[in-house]
């Protein structure tokens, strides 16, 4: 049911604008003051679940301890009846999803220079023991002022009480890192893999290549993937790829079977775009 139009404490719901994993989206206007802020009406089916209420309220107070300036705030819960709404910065601006269909693949430089920002504020995350952990492009905006983080941190979690993994889209399964798909909880690395698939969807305007490798608990490791990279990305991305993945050359998290047939020890040619320097 769409709630535009309705009150909700000092908000007046303007318009319905986007769906999440947790509910609808909507622009909202502090009535008292003027300002604009997104409201996202949680489902009524997470929040009756005590299970992801408490983790979802615990992830709202990590993540509204966050002030950086790519990062959306989150302000916090308001009850409105049976209604509970999940309050934050509106951002004014295209997700790069969007972005990339309608204007195409971005320049190195380009790409650099949007994602340079979104660096910083993973490392400023970081270095207060918090992950984000659902970075994928759906949830990074193109404004004039830059890229802005929205859904930070809290929907991978709620998702993963809530959603059986098999059930994502492929727009979610695309940056999914490998050890969602044995169960294995997220952390920074695995946001630093999300980062490596963000830049391969900016540079080619492709899913990950191999979103629909995982099956019966297998994933690819680096190796694997750098043998897709060669008809996409710019010789020095992949050059700098290839050298990366000399110490991981095996597999991507200890412990996780790799299935390609370099790792298996069998014979395997890979076209040599990336120098006569790979493994």
């Amino acid at each position: 049911m769409d709630l535009s139009g309705q009150s909700v404490g000092p908000y007046q719901l303007v318009q319905r604008v986007a769906e999440s994993v947790l509910g609808f989206v909507y622009q909202a206007r502090n009535t008292e003051t003027g300002e604009l802020f997104a409201l996202k009406h949680i489902r009524p089916d997470v929040i009756a679940d005590g299970k992801i209420e408490e983790a979802l309220r615990k992830e709202v107070g990590t993540v509204a301890a966050l002030h950086h300036d790519v990062i959306a705030a989150i302000f916090g819960l308001i009850q409105e009846g049976d209604n509970t709404f999940l309050v934050t910065e509106w951002v004014a601006g295209e997700n790069l999803a969007f972005f990339l269909l309608s204007h195409g693949p971005m320049t190195l430089p380009a790409a650099a220079e949007l994602i340079q920002p979104i660096f910083g504020a993973m490392a400023y995350a970081h270095g207060l023991g918090i992950c984000n952990g659902w970075l994928e492009s759906a949830n990074v905006l193109v404004t004039p002022a830059g890229p802005k983080l929205i859904n930070f941190g809290m929907e991978w979690r709620v998702e993963a009480i809530s959603v059986r993994r098999a059930d994502l889209t492929d727009s979610y399964a695309a940056f999914m890192p490998p050890e969602w798909y044995s169960s294995q909880p997220l952390d920074q690395q695995s946001d630093i893999y999300m980062l490596g698939v963000l830049l391969f969807q900016m540079l080619t305007g492709k899913q990950h290549p191999l979103m629909a490798a995982p099956q019966g608990g297998k994933v690819p490791c680096i190796s694997e993937i750098l043998h897709y990279f060669d008809e996409y990305l710019p010789l020095q991305v992949g050059f700098v790829l290839s050298r990366a993945a000399v110490p991981l050359r095996g597999s991507l998290r200890t412990g996780i079977p790799c299935r390609c047939q370099r790792c298996n020890g069998t014979s395997a040619q890979r076209p040599n775009a990336f120098g006569a320097g790979w493994p």
